[in-house]
């Protein structure tokens, strides 16, 4: 099949997080099944200057409508004027996004250009009730997502949220993957220091100053411990910093910032401990990471991984907050106690969470699409 990937936005410094990581991880091993894949997306930072993930890659200045939140107003012209031109080219597109402006657009294109399309929001089309949000849902995010063949869910949380719209005919479970997962648990793994990394956008949901007070608890208990912070700043950086300086903590807590993916896989491997605090968090593939690294993982209960990580025990489920969080480190402390934790998370994620398998799922939906509109 030809196959088009649409990513709102990529970025030298990991801008949009995961979703786009994990796009390209998509085309990638679709690719190497032996379909011709590409992927069109808006970009910040510097152009890049090659194919990424050995995939041709197609990519426009990104440019930001100043009224619109976050990434919602992300724009470009000549995104749009390519995917017109382009169409004939491709027998399915498969969009990942949200509310953003120009991928909205982007899907209504297709429709009217008669090109099938899935949608995969990544937990990013949750529910808005205000007034000027249900205007927008009614004029562009409602006729945009009518179009997709059929939408994909991360968790029974976003599976009744997406049903409940009223906007998809159909939907379907496909779980994030992730490659280059180790053959064992990370190096560091019996280390006396508990070595956390943590890589997230810094977003007030993402709840990083828990985390900087629990380490701030865990090293003011006597433990040896250090956390280094990864991630582009949307807003809660203030806060953060703020934490570290009131518990003193800037010897061993690092904001690192924004880096690009090849030096976040430099930090999982000089790590060996990755915690996610995050309060309603969908399916991260920084977690996902954390886990193919070989690390002892810890993630809130309110985690999309976590009932998997509970019954494999193949890490440690917190409630959210600093104090439960100083918990869970304490735990990792346990050397034993923290290798059998990254045995348990490695072998989850070889199970479960391979790319290979999310490639199965999504040729299943792409052949059944495929097929329907054929016939």
């Amino acid at each position: 099949m030809r196959l088009l990937h649409v990513v709102p936005l990529l970025g030298s410094n990991a801008e949009y997080g995961g979703p786009a990581r994990g796009t390209l991880r998509q085309a990638k091993f679709t690719a190497e099944r032996g379909h011709d894949v590409e992927v069109v997306t808006l970009w910040s930072g510097s152009r890049p200057t090659s194919n990424s993930e050995d995939v041709p890659l197609h990519a426009f200045a990104a440019h930001r409508l100043p009224w619109f939140p976050g990434f919602s107003g992300l724009v470009s012209a000549g995104a749009l004027f390519w995917l017109v031109r382009n169409h004939r080219r491709f027998d399915l597109i498969h969009f990942h996004a949200g509310r953003e402006v120009w991928t909205l657009v982007a899907m209504l294109f297709a429709r009217l250009l008669g090109v099938p399309y899935v949608l995969q929001t990544h937990g990013m089309l949750s529910p808005r009730s205000g007034a000027v949000a249900r205007f927008y849902d009614a004029c562009l995010t409602a006729p945009a997502v009518r179009g997709a063949s059929t939408g994909m869910y991360l968790t029974n949380r976003e599976r009744r949220e997406l049903l409940e719209t009223g906007w998809f005919r159909e939907v379907d479970l496909v779980l994030n993957g992730v490659d280059n997962i180790s053959p064992v648990v990370a190096n560091r793994i019996d280390d006396a220091e508990v070595r956390i990394v943590t890589t997230a956008r810094l977003h007030a949901r993402k709840s990083i100053p828990d985390l900087v007070n629990a380490v701030a608890n865990v090293h003011d208990g006597g433990y040896e411990v250090s956390l280094a912070i990864l991630g582009p700043d949307e807003g809660d950086l203030p806060n953060i910093q703020k934490a570290v300086a009131i518990r003193s903590a800037e010897s061993y807590i690092n904001i690192v910032g924004g880096v690009p993916y090849a030096e976040v896989l430099q930090w999982l491997r000089g790590a060996n401990a990755y915690v996610l605090p995050s309060r309603a968090e969908p399916f991260p593939n920084g977690l996902l990471e954390g886990l193919a690294a070989g690390l002892a993982c810890v993630c809130t209960d309110e985690c999309g991984i976590a009932p998997y990580i509970r019954e494999s025990g193949g890490g440690v489920v917190s409630q959210a907050g600093a104090g439960p969080l100083s918990d869970a480190i304490v735990l990792l402390a346990n050397r034993p106690q923290r290798r059998l934790f990254a045995e348990q998370g490695l072998k989850l994620c070889q199970e479960k969470f391979s790319i290979d398998s999310v490639v199965d799922s999504l040729l299943r939906i792409y052949l059944r699409v495929h097929e329907q509109r054929s016939a």
